[in-house]
């Protein structure tokens, strides 16, 4: 019978080299870290997992490791790592290897670095989007105006999160102001914002 089970076993991890055996991988902006949080499927089970970052224009390197048998035969497994220093103001990748049974897909991370800012714009040209990141660690609901330079508002959007996204369709000119202002109106954030 033991030898039913570790063939079985075996069988299991070979068939799993070429699957992704993550049922989710997400990640969480924690104050200056990025939280990445994961799941190993039931039945799945590795040798360590690898976490490796790369940005837009380099290879992945691994920036950390989760040592020893890692998931469950009997049910899901969840995990979270902690980048303390990712890379700021540009966009991350992330992947995990999961040693002896395959790798997760990449997950793309935006990170603001606000240094003595109160927000970060980033333009996203393929996507049409233009991100303003503010500091909201509560998630408090927000309103954003956004003004032309003579004043008349041009778009309004409600979010509940520390960004907001706007599609650059609604630009018709190259400078805008803003203001982003809690519901409770303990938080404001204003500023300008020029595009290329």
């Amino acid at each position: 019978m033991k030898i039913l089970l570790l063939t079985t076993f075996t069988f299991h991890l070979f068939l799993g080299l070429t699957q992704n055996p993550a049922n989710y991988f997400n990640a969480k902006i924690i104050g200056d870290a990025v939280a990445l949080n994961f799941e190993l499927r039931q039945g799945s089970v590795c040798f360590g997992i690898q976490i490796e970052r790369r940005d837009a224009f380099s290879n992945f390197e691994q920036i950390g490791v989760i040592s020893g048998v890692c998931g469950s035969e009997d049910q899901p497994e969840s995990y979270v790592f902690t980048d303390n220093q990712p890379l700021l103001n540009q966009r991350s990748f992330y992947r995990l290897i999961f040693n002896g049974i395959g790798q997760s897909s990449e997950l793309e991370v935006f990170m603001p670095g606000f240094n003595k800012a109160d927000f970060v714009v980033a333009i996203e040209p393929s996507a049409q989007q233009l991100a303003i990141f503010f500091r909201n660690p509560l998630e408090k609901p927000v309103q954003l105006n956004l003004f032309s330079l003579s004043g008349e508002l041009i778009y309004q959007a409600f979010n509940q999160s520390s960004y907001i996204l706007l599609p650059t369709t609604i630009f018709k000119e190259k400078f805008f102001v803003f203001h982003i202002i809690s519901e409770d109106q303990n938080f404001y954030v204003s500023g300008k914002i020029m595009l290329p």
